[in-house]
């Protein structure tokens, strides 16, 4: 059984183009989420952990924590909640049963 903890997914980048700005990272954050509705979402209001419990989403991303770090290097500040890995694992469980629905058709 999850337990409903938020937490943080702290990840820098380094980055071969040093042309690459934190807003670039934050449009291509904003355009997954709107590709991926219901497993990525972005909030663009200062976040802390007790604010993802509950949410669903597999990655919410925080546009205020995208920073760049000199030349080459962008640090990004994303957000989980136990209940969104918990729902990407009901997702897998329920293509296997698909395909094994299939498999047994054929």
């Amino acid at each position: 059984m999850p337990i409903h903890e938020g937490c943080l997914l702290d990840v820098n980048l380094v980055l071969a183009d040093a042309g690459v700005t934190a807003q670039d990272i934050n449009e291509a954050m904003r355009a997954a989420a709107q590709q991926l509705p219901g497993i990525v979402s972005v909030v663009e209001d200062p976040v802390v952990s007790s604010d993802v419990i509950g949410n669903p989403h597999s990655l919410v991303f925080d546009i205020k924590g995208t920073i760049k770090a000199g030349d080459n290097i962008i640090k990004t500040l994303s957000w989980y909640e136990n209940l969104g890995h918990a729902a990407r694992l009901l997702d897998v469980v329920r293509l296997y049963a698909q395909l094994d629905l299939q498999q047994e058709a054929a």
